[in-house]
């Protein structure tokens, strides 16, 4: 079974988890729950300057954030379980390469499956993440994704400096623009803290050769080219005015404790840790944090980083 997260997930942009409805999604399990979600989403010290400098992949090769940056970003999110195992520890993104599936003429997500585990010949996953019909944003892989293949980009070249986005569509004719507006904004939010807007490329433009002329991709669809509309160039506008709502927000962070109980039938107290960018909402929502007493019971909120 699949736990998806709910319609309202991302009412006030809040970062805490909350089950929702449950439903079948091509075998796959797409996760929401706390022990799934990855790192916090940044870890310095209070005078550790600006966003970017702190939102690097780490030394692992895997970026365990990039659910967290597009929840921040205002995207319907759902993680494919096992994503922060998935892929290899290499990676080390400059940019990222915008795909589309090339699958199948209806459904919501009926690449989704291939993504993750790949195809005769090529191993999965095939991307970081994944946009369905329905606009949401899957998180597929932290590692490298063998996506992009022999090509390069301003200076680039391997999956390894690279993002994968894959979107689901049919690459027969235009994308619809609602589509092209929210792969801009995953593109944005996985290069957030590591690339600029230039860094960003369709298929066909990292796989032109190095000596002219043309590749053998066309993705993405029959727009996203030169002379059309939007054009590969627009959407690289798209991703930077997205970069820039982003460097704009203002996230808190909320530490609250929680019984937990040991092994040996002792309560203690866990801290747990949630980032919002709304606390109104958060505290609205959460009124039974703040009605519990005794020493360590307050809610202590102070500011943090996207």
């Amino acid at each position: 079974m699949a736990r998806l997260l709910g319609d309202d997930f991302l009412n006030g942009c809040s970062l805490d988890f909350e089950e929702s409805a449950i439903s079948d999604v091509d075998g796959l399990e797409l996760l929401a729950d706390p022990d799934d979600v990855g790192e916090p989403l940044v870890s310095a010290s209070e005078d550790s300057g600006s966003p970017r400098a702190m939102l690097r992949v780490s030394s692992t090769g895997r970026d365990l954030k990039i659910a967290n940056r597009c929840r921040v970003a205002g995207l319907d999110v759902a993680e494919v379980e096992g994503w922060m195992r998935r892929g290899t520890a290499v990676l080390a993104p400059r940019g990222g390469v915008q795909h589309h599936t090339a699958g199948a003429s209806e459904g919501d997500h009926p690449s989704l499956g291939i993504c993750v585990n790949g195809r005769a010949g090529l191993p999965g996953p095939l991307c970081n993440t994944f946009e369905s019909r329905s606009l949401k944003c899957i998180i597929v892989a932290s590692g490298r994704a063998n996506h992009a293949g022999t090509g390069g980009w301003k200076g680039a070249s391997g999956n390894h400096t690279m993002y994968g986005l894959e979107t689901e569509h049919t690459g027969r004719e235009r994308m619809p623009l609602p589509m092209i507006q929210v792969a801009a904004r995953i593109q944005a939010a996985m290069i957030f803290g590591t690339a600029e807007a230039r860094m960003v490329c369709q298929h066909w433009e990292w796989d032109l050769p190095a000596n002219g002329g043309e590749g053998d991709k066309i993705d993405v669809a029959t727009n996203l080219h030169p002379g059309r509309e939007p054009s590969n160039d627009d959407f690289r506008d798209m991703v930077r005015k997205e970069l820039q709502l982003l460097v704009g927000v203002e996230v808190s962070k909320i530490v609250y404790p929680t019984p937990n109980r040991r092994a040996n039938g002792d309560w203690i107290r866990k801290a747990v840790k949630v980032r919002t960018v709304n606390v109104d909402n958060w505290l609205e929502n959460h009124q039974g944090i703040l009605q519990r007493r005794g020493p360590g019971s307050g809610v202590e909120i102070k500011p943090s980083f996207v």
